[in-house]
């Protein structure tokens, strides 16, 4: 058995979120070689998509003991902030990745979100913009940058961000939806209105974006 191969094959399935699948061939690698990081760091994969945040923590544990990788470290980081909210521990993982890879550019970025949930926001801001320095076309960062800005006032410059994010990618709701709310920090209630209603056209599901457009209709 070509292991590498089979746990090529085991990702491909993964990424298409066929995770069941992918659990079966990866039983395969690791009934022959049961510490094979990669196919560890895949079965932890699986866990994080399907909302198993106890045993994709264990995984890319186990992963990570077997090889420190960047990745792993982004994963495990990605598992602790958004599943768990433990961002302290999400914080160490983003660095440690860092440490391995300096131009991680989403590593900034996920770290700057999990300072600025520290209420870090100088730290986050510092990360954001590293990380557009290495990546300039980074809608997610211009995007969690405006985050940061406008929770230090600084809407004019948090707006400057959001658009920003949207030149880069016109369809992004979270954008459309930060900046909807920080044309209402600015009494710009006519802007507002149209980011919200973006948003919806976006995504009906978007269920922050009703709550606000309550207060318009």
């Amino acid at each position: 058995m070509d292991v590498k191969q089979v746990v090529a094959e085991a990702m491909k399935l993964s990424k298409q979120a066929l995770y069941q699948q992918s659990e079966q061939l990866l039983a395969t690698v690791l009934a022959v070689e049961p510490h094979y990081h990669e196919a560890l760091y895949c079965r932890g994969f699986n866990a994080y998509h399907s909302q198993q945040p106890t045993q994709a923590i264990a995984l890319f544990t186990q992963a990570i003991q077997q090889q420190s990788v960047d990745l792993y470290h982004f994963m495990l980081g990605n598992v602790l902030a958004e599943q768990q909210q433990q961002y302290q521990q999400a914080e160490e993982e983003y660095r440690r990745a860092l440490v391995l890879n300096p131009t991680y550019v989403d590593a900034h970025s996920n770290l700057g979100v999990v300072l600025k949930n520290q209420h870090r926001e100088d730290e986050a801001i510092e990360q954001y913009q590293r990380a557009l320095a290495l990546d300039p076309n980074h809608c997610g960062a211009y995007c969690n940058l405006g985050l940061s800005l406008k929770n230090q006032g600084k809407i004019s410059e948090a707006i400057a961000a959001y658009q920003q994010a949207l030149a880069l990618n016109p369809n992004h709701a979270t954008s459309h939806y930060n900046l909807g709310l920080a044309y209402e920090d600015m009494r710009e209630l006519d802007k507002t209105l149209a980011c919200y209603l973006t948003v919806i056209a976006l995504n009906p599901r978007y269920a922050l974006v009703y709550l606000n457009l309550g207060l318009y209709i």
